[in-house]
């Protein structure tokens, strides 16, 4: 595949830096749509899918500021694989069972509330059981 191109990439920073998303909620962004790492690595395909997600506004859906909030979280918690990014297998299955949404993706702004209350509670009581011991 050909790789993105340096117009595309830009457009990719423009809008991250257009709806307040640092570079490491960026990376984290790509990782979970495209499965890369870096932005380097993408393909024209997976550079147009990365910037259609970060144009899409639709109503109701959770904003930058939860779904910023909910990964802080997931590494706040330790919710991450070997390679330090946020665990996919934790997180669908986190999602799919406080808001029954098989994507993180598709939360409306109220379920992205009930997963953030969720994690806060778990992160809550994990800080308790600590203090604690």
């Amino acid at each position: 595949m050909t790789k993105a191109t340096a117009s595309q990439i830009r457009k990719i920073h423009a809008l991250a830096n257009e709806v307040g998303i640092d570079n490491d909620t960026l990376h984290s962004h790509i990782y979970n749509i495209t499965k890369k790492k870096s932005i380097k690595e993408l393909n024209i395909t997976d550079a147009i899918n990365v910037i259609d997600s970060l144009q899409t506004s639709e109503k109701g859906r959770m904003t930058w500021k939860q779904r910023r909030f909910i990964f802080f979280l997931f590494f706040q918690l330790k919710w991450v694989d070997e390679k330090g990014m946020p665990d996919e297998k934790i997180i669908t299955g986190f999602v799919k069972k406080q808001a029954n949404v098989i994507s993180i993706d598709w939360l409306t702004q109220k379920q992205a509330s009930v997963v953030i209350d969720a994690m806060k509670a778990i992160l809550k009581k994990d800080k308790e059981k600590t203090a604690d011991d």
